[in-house]
């Protein structure tokens, strides 16, 4: 079976995508626009792990309010069975299954991926130790204690998933790897985490939908009157192309 996936520089504001991960050894290739002028660089892969993980800490993200009750409304690629259907063209063999939430943050995505799959062991990783703990607090209040006891909550970078036990049937990654130092590295170790067979959700930023967060971004950068705030690296659209055979 083959399975391919393409992931950033679409037109809207958001690119996802899923693909299905083959028993043979997958080909990455990459190519990454040259970064702006007059864009703040970090020195160290180190200082950029660090201001992102501060700035989580102070506004743990995604802010979405936390409720006493199921998670509201569906999504498809967070429902393993239905997700794995779509890119292997049949139902699974099982559902009691592994998935990792990279780059949790607060939960919002993890509360689902809890609520559809009842038989999932899902582990939630996330930089912020703030957002982690609202992840935590919205698991109890929204889908219970019981189903909560089947989610794990780590502080860790994606590039340490290395350091996470076993492989995973469902990796789940949205609106993250953009943000890391490297996001090809970002991606392979997240691939390297991926059972033979498994299925992995991508989910970045496309460049054309967000112009206005950049020009806003700029403005702000011009009102700091030199204190230097991060701003986007690319001046083209990113793309990933990830062919699986």
């Amino acid at each position: 079976m083959e399975a391919g996936f393409v992931a950033g520089g679409g037109l809207g504001t958001k690119s996802s995508g899923l693909v299905r991960r083959c028993s043979r050894a997958a080909t990455v290739r990459c190519s990454v626009a040259q970064p702006e002028r007059n864009v703040t660089r970090f020195d160290t892969e180190g200082e950029i792990t660090s201001t992102v993980e501060k700035l989580y800490d102070a506004y743990p993200f995604p802010p979405d309010p936390l409720i006493d009750e199921e998670p509201i409304g569906y999504n498809w690629r967070w429902h393993y069975p239905t997700a794995y259907s779509f890119c292997a063209k049949r139902a699974p063999e099982k559902e009691d299954i592994r998935i990792l939430d990279a780059g949790c943050g607060t939960g919002c995505g993890t509360e689902y991926l809890v609520h559809l799959n009842k038989q999932a062991e899902v582990v939630g990783i996330d930089l912020s130790s703030g957002a982690l703990e609202v992840a935590t607090e919205r698991l109890s209040r929204s889908v219970g204690k019981d189903n909560a006891a089947r989610a794990t909550l780590i502080q860790k970078s994606i590039f340490d998933a290395h350091e996470l036990d076993g492989e995973f049937d469902m990796i789940n990654c949205v609106g993250v790897i953009h943000h890391t130092p490297d996001p090809l590295r970002a991606l392979l170790a997240l691939k390297d985490k991926l059972k033979p067979g498994g299925i992995l959700h991508i989910f970045v930023y496309a460049l054309n939908g967000r112009w206005e967060i950049q020009l806003m971004q700029k403005a702000l950068a011009l009102l700091q009157q030199g204190m230097s705030i991060p701003l986007p690296l690319p001046s083209k659209r990113r793309r990933f192309m990830i062919p699986f055979i």
